[in-house]
């Protein structure tokens, strides 16, 4: 449905759709125009829309190819991430967790040059802090390895996470390196190989909290 939209400069603007979800709070909305219009060049245009749910300004722009009458929405700014949680991991890495939103927001304001450093980052405190909570008696040693590769191989067992661990760490070395030894691999990968990586280590935390609270029957 085209809409139009009336500036305060007298200005005109239509469009094809208004925004529909808020990019600081999350929420569906029916925006609200605030009358005012941007043309920063003969096919874009911008326009400032207020979220009647948290009550916070962002930015539509649009854009329209040279035989259209009317402007199509194509992104708002500034853009929040939600943040994510990892359930267990949660309380036994929260700077791992932290790291890793701080990650995904860097990721959404096209940052994109530093938000792989940033997920590589996430899966040492990831990688280190399940360790010491398995391991307590070891965490000494693993706080203070410096190689992440050696404390993956010493101190998990799960084979598969061990192979899932190793995968995220060289794409995530690559994120930090000046030439790339996975060329074929990006921050796609790395997220993919990461989203295993705390899977794994969720189940492994789940199944440890029930083999405390399960312990085996005495025999009569």
């Amino acid at each position: 449905m085209i809409t139009t939209l009336h500036g305060n400069d007298q200005s005109v603007l239509e469009i094809n759709s208004r925004p529909d979800k808020c990019p600081q709070c999350h929420h569906a909305i029916r925006a609200i125009f605030r009358k005012e219009l941007g043309f920063p060049a003969d096919d874009l245009a911008e326009a400032i829309f207020e979220c009647p749910n948290c009550g916070k300004l962002f930015i539509a722009y649009y854009g329209r190819e040279s035989y259209s009458p009317f402007y199509h929405l194509t992104r708002v700014e500034p853009s929040r991430p939600t943040a994510e949680s990892f359930g267990p991991l949660d309380a036994v890495s929260p700077v791992g967790v932290r790291i890793f939103n701080q990650a995904v927001a860097a990721e959404a304001y096209g940052l994109d040059e530093i938000a792989g450093i940033a997920y590589r980052r996430a899966l040492e405190f990831f990688i280190k802090d399940f360790c010491i909570a398995l391991k307590p008696t070891e965490s000494n040693l693993i706080r203070a390895q410096h190689k992440l590769g050696i404390v993956i191989e010493t101190y998990i067992d799960d084979s598969k996470l061990r192979k899932a661990a190793k995968m995220t760490a060289w794409l995530g070395n690559d994120e930090t390196h000046y030439e790339r030894r996975w060329e074929s691999k990006d921050i796609s990968d790395l997220k993919k190989l990461l989203k295993i990586v705390v899977n794994s280590i969720n189940e492994s935390l789940e199944l440890a909290a029930y083999e405390q609270e399960m312990m085996p029957p005495k025999q009569s």
